[in-house]
């Protein structure tokens, strides 16, 4: 069985990198946070938030040039779809958080001379049925979260892997996934998620 790694940016309390090394498909993300110590040295993706504050900043900075993990990337994963989120974000939100939903793939692309690399887009399908996920997750564990207003980028990254017909067959493994951070994300859903997976087999979770 093929193995492929997402590698959150929690600190890691244990040595992942044999792990992370040996695997056949290694995704990390946005700023590969453990991009030393901890998490190996392998990169094959690297999923990029192409929304908001973050994908201002990798424009305004080129800052994925400096990630020593980029250049080893073969392939960058964009996540989020603007009319799903503003399909979600309309109906929680005030309409002044709607431009921090558009889509800003093209200009992260230009600013870090991303255009040899191979650029998927998340579709809107895969985007919604992430949000309903999500929503069903926090009504069937009794979860509130007043403040959700969209998946991490892991967590897009984590519903890709387990969907795309390319990595159909591969086991699943997540090494450095704390499940906090940015209040708009819906951490408790989405660590109710992953444990919900686990329990299938497909998907091995390895605690920060």
């Amino acid at each position: 069985m093929a193995h492929m790694v997402i590698v959150g940016n929690a600190p890691l309390a244990f040595d992942s990198s044999p792990l992370v090394d040996s695997a056949d498909v290694v995704v990390r993300l946005n700023d590969c946070k453990n991009d030393v110590g901890f998490s190996g040295t392998k990169t094959t993706i690297l999923c990029v938030s192409n929304t908001g504050a973050p994908a201002r900043r990798y424009i305004a900075t080129a800052s994925l040039r400096t990630i020593r993990k980029c250049a080893s990337a073969r392939e960058f994963w964009f996540p989020r779809h603007t009319e799903a989120h503003l399909d979600f974000v309309r109906q929680t939100q005030p309409a002044s958080r709607l431009q921090e939903y558009f889509d800003l793939t093209d200009d992260i692309v230009r600013a870090n001379g991303l255009e040899g690399r191979e650029l998927v887009r998340f579709s809107r399908e895969l985007n919604t049925g992430l949000f309903r996920a999500i929503q069903e997750a926090m009504v069937r564990h009794g979860i509130r979260d007043a403040l959700f207003e969209c998946p991490s980028t892991g967590m897009f990254a984590i519903a890709y892997a387990l969907t795309a017909a390319e990595f159909r067959g591969y086991r699943l493994h997540l090494v450095g996934f704390g499940f906090q951070g940015w209040s708009g994300h819906p951490w408790a859903a989405e660590r109710q998620l992953v444990a919900d997976v686990a329990h299938t087999g497909r998907l091995i979770f390895h605690p920060a």
